[in-house]
């Protein structure tokens, strides 16, 4: 048999990065990046040093050569990417359409730096001419990163103003909203819970009926009040009493001065006195105000130990009590409405005012001429529509 001869055919890949490019690459971090390339820098230097019998640096990475390897950094990636602004720099000629704003200029070192009107101003060089760093190179989304964390997991214009004292990176905006997006601890902070899908209004909202046939009640306070008008009158607590039509949207207030069956009771006769009887009585479950407060304690205590009770009395009215599953506030979100409108109105009015038994009873009572004025619907700027419907209208 005849010899063949094998031929071996190598084959050689020229690598365009260089090697600072592949380490902010790799790097997780600017600190991380600054301190290899700080040690890289300092082991080329200690080759030539030994030639030439100068004694090697072996002590921590100093403030220097932070510098020097931040500015190598810098160089590197704006010789990578911006190598033809670099030469229309040195040749004079204009710079391309997205700089041309900018006004670029090259510095003693060679780095291309942004212009400005900022030239005879007392700001530190950096801060009136800063660096300018290519929005795709992996150094911006280094700095991005560091002066995040620098600014506490700030968000984007905090951190844009850190950075733009020593970079000006060229669509930093829409980056950092990226980095930041990124930011896993800020990510799960700036989480949306679930909606979940709402269920059917309860039938009682629909029923035609007379306003304050079906009601929700729910307790808002404790607020203070005096208990006379004389100079140093005591000081007690008392707790509104919120009815509120389900059908119509209409709210009664009442005051009571205490957390018991007999206060309550008072307060409930003088709503059926002036808005007749009503059929049901919707209201939470006292387990909704566990760990709100020790004022919240004291009405779950109440309406805990006072549900037969109070159920029982009101059964000889033929008026049904119904109260919502435990932990389950949202079944009763259109009363929990009208404690934070009338909460809106008091604050306001009240301030820190402390007022008598019959101040406080005739501020309720104009807050709640107030909420059933408002309109149930949206307003039309149409002049010809006719006047809005209110729950008043229906009382």
């Amino acid at each position: 048999l005849l010899e063949i001869k094998c031929e071996s055919l190598t084959i050689i890949q020229k690598n365009e990065k260089s090697i600072v490019i592949e380490i902010l690459e790799n790097s997780s971090s600017l600190t991380k990046a600054k301190s290899v390339l700080a040690f890289v820098l300092r082991f080329i230097r200690n080759l030539q040093n030994s030639k030439n019998g100068i004694t090697l640096a072996r002590s921590s990475i100093t403030p220097r050569e932070l510098k020097d390897s931040i500015d190598l950094s810098v160089h590197e990636s704006q010789e990578s990417l911006l190598s033809s602004e670099i030469q229309n720099l040195k040749k004079n000629k204009p710079s391309s359409p997205k700089f041309c704003s900018l006004a670029l200029f090259l510095d003693e070192d060679g780095f291309i730096r942004v212009g400005g009107r900022l030239r005879d101003s007392i700001l530190p060089y950096s801060v009136k001419h800063p660096l300018l760093i290519p929005r795709s190179s992996c150094l911006a989304k280094l700095i991005c990163d560091h002066y995040h964390l620098l600014s506490l997991h700030g968000g984007p214009r905090i951190t844009q103003s850190l950075i733009q004292r020593q970079f000006w990176i060229v669509g930093i905006r829409q980056l950092l909203r990226e980095r930041i997006f990124r930011c896993h601890k800020c990510y799960l902070f700036q989480a949306k819970p679930v909606t979940p899908k709402m269920a059917d209004l309860p039938s009682v909202r629909f029923q035609n009926e007379k306003a304050f046939f079906n009601v929700g009640v729910d307790y808002a306070g404790p607020f203070e009040f005096r208990e006379g008008s004389r100079r140093k009158a005591p000081i007690s607590k008392g707790y509104i009493v919120i009815f509120v039509c389900l059908a119509t949207k209409a709210a009664h207030l009442e005051f009571a001065t205490s957390l018991s069956t007999p206060s309550f009771l008072a307060a409930f006769d003088r709503f059926v006195a002036r808005r007749g009887l009503c059929k049901q009585i919707y209201s939470d479950c006292g387990t909704n105000f566990q760990g709100a407060s020790n004022h919240h304690a004291e009405v779950q205590r109440y309406l805990k130990e006072n549900n037969e009770d109070l159920a029982n009395k009101l059964s000889k009215r033929e008026i049904k009590w119904i109260f919502n599953p435990p932990a389950a506030p949202h079944f009763g979100g259109i009363w929990e409405a009208a404690v934070k409108s009338t909460k809106h109105h008091l604050s306001r009015i009240l301030g820190h005012l402390t007022l008598t038994y019959e101040e406080m009873i005739t501020l309720l009572y104009r807050i709640e001429a107030v909420l059933n004025s408002r309109p149930l619907g949206s307003m039309t700027t149409d002049p010809n529509d006719g006047d809005y419907l209110s729950p008043g209208h229906f009382l």
